[in-house]
């Protein structure tokens, strides 16, 4: 089974369906948003082992884009993302297998910093890299940003493949570790019938139709003994009135 959780800087309208749009505005709004995302998380388990996914939102500031050819928008001054595995075959019960921290003028005047961190050789968390970027800046944009070499560069391996073939939505993103460790994930987006979405032959407007496709999601990790992880979220659970209370700062949706 599977959660979904959107917190909130304010009050939420008394329509979930008016939710999208107060998390659009979280991101790229023209003017000062009056509510904002303030997190997001993720937890999926096979009832031994578990994966959480978390993501902090600070308040959106007024950043100059121009060097994507926009003017000032409010985006949020900085984002945590943290994934963490737990379950019996996990050293410790759990672990932080992922981290990533971007700012907006903290760590570098006037400039995105993007740090991420992986497990090193022992399993505690170490820079990989970090990649500074200035959106106001075409010719930075154009060049996606300043890399910084971290200590762990080339000790981490990641590679995607399209398992059903390269029109299906079947994406497989494998992860090494420099500690061995590795985590994989595979989304799929699938009919209530089972058939995996194919771009170049659709069946029809794919998200047209409540319940048509479905999020999949499956997660195994070295740590998990052999098992895995997998969830289906239906785009209809996201649309009942009774799943989120009106004038409550926080969502939750469970599939």
């Amino acid at each position: 089974w599977g959660d979904i959780t959107e917190t909130f800087h304010a009050t939420l309208p008394n329509s979930p369906m008016e939710i999208a749009a107060v998390v659009k505005n979280t991101f790229f709004s023209p003017t000062a948003p009056s509510n904002y995302l303030t997190n997001l998380s993720f937890f999926a388990t096979n009832t031994s082992d578990s994966i959480t996914e978390n993501i902090v939102l600070a308040a959106p500031t007024a950043i100059s884009f121009a060097g994507y050819g926009l003017g000032t928008l409010y985006y949020p001054a900085s984002q945590t993302f943290t994934q963490v595995l737990a379950g019996p075959g996990v050293p410790g019960g759990s672990v932080t297998q992922f981290k990533q921290t971007q700012n907006w003028n903290v760590t570098n005047p006037n400039l995105f910093t993007y740090t991420q961190y992986v497990p090193n050789s022992g399993g505690a968390l170490a820079q990989l890299d970090q990649v500074t970027l200035d959106p106001a800046s075409v010719a930075n944009v154009q060049a996606q940003g300043t890399a910084v070499g971290g200590n762990l560069a080339g000790t981490t391996t990641s590679v995607t493949t399209y398992p059903s073939g390269p029109s299906k939505a079947d994406y497989l993103t494998e992860t090494t570790y420099a500690n061995g460790s590795t985590v994989s994930v595979e989304k799929f987006l699938v009919s209530n019938s089972g058939d995996i979405l194919d771009f170049a032959s659709p069946t029809g407007p794919a998200f047209s139709t409540p319940g048509n496709y479905n999020m999949e999601d499956v997660i195994s990790s070295s740590y998990f003994q052999g098992r895995k992880i997998d969830v289906v979220i239906a785009p209809e659970i996201l649309a009942h009135a009774d799943t989120a209370s009106a004038g409550a700062g926080t969502s939750t949706f469970k599939p």
